[in-house]
């Protein structure tokens, strides 16, 4: 069976369009639609971004179809590792849902991951922070935030969305994303304990030059 028509059976399975697919792959809708039409060649490089999209989505090509097989653990390396949990968490949180962020340090994170993040939330993104007593280097609205105590802060960062945690470990340079509905419910009631516990930030010293 021709790729393409496997990225078809995929993109309908989903319910989505060839518009909010080819998004979703990183690709203009033209030249989605153009590959599964089968108006154009294949490229190398885009299928890598299709295909990566459907192992993420939890679809498994084989010679004659596509099986439904979410994984219950994904390993990001590389690079790209921020980048590509960024694309699942908007992934699970484009209608709905919320980002739950517990043990990092905005100071610390690289410009351009703050960007891609501005760009979430301007599509809808919704978000909530735990950080370390006293830090002030916040970049978004002071009613997003909470104040961790420090003897209890770990800058171990925890990132909590719709059935879904992914742990950041930075001395393995690696992400570690659980689709496990039953850490995802402990983790999220611990956050939401702290949430009620624990002091919201009184102002923020982040400047946007």
């Amino acid at each position: 069976m021709e790729q393409a028509r496997k990225y078809k059976m995929v993109r309908y399975d989903i319910d989505k369009s060839i518009n909010e697919f080819a998004e979703m792959c990183n690709l203009s809708p033209k030249n989605y639609g153009d590959i599964e039409r089968q108006d154009i060649p294949l490229s190398s490089k885009s299928q890598e971004k299709i295909e990566r999209t459907i192992r993420k989505l939890g679809y498994q090509l084989l010679e004659n179809g596509v099986i439904k097989k979410e994984q219950s653990r994904i390993d990001l390396k590389g690079d790209n590792r921020y980048f590509e949990l960024l694309e699942d968490i908007e992934d699970r949180c484009i209608n709905s849902g919320e980002l739950l962020i517990d043990g990092a340090v905005e100071s610390k994170t690289p410009v351009e991951i703050m960007d891609r993040v501005t760009k979430m939330r301007q599509r809808g993104l919704k978000m909530r922070n735990l950080v370390r007593e006293g830090d002030r280097d916040l970049r978004w609205p002071l009613e997003e935030y909470r104040w961790l105590p420090a003897k209890d802060f770990v800058n171990q960062v925890i990132f909590i969305y719709p059935d879904s945690v992914a742990i950041d470990s930075v001395n393995e340079n690696i992400i570690t994303i659980h689709r496990d509905r039953y850490l995802h419910l402990s983790l999220k009631k611990k956050f939401e304990r702290d949430w009620e516990n624990f002091e919201q930030p009184d102002y923020s010293e982040f400047h946007n030059d």
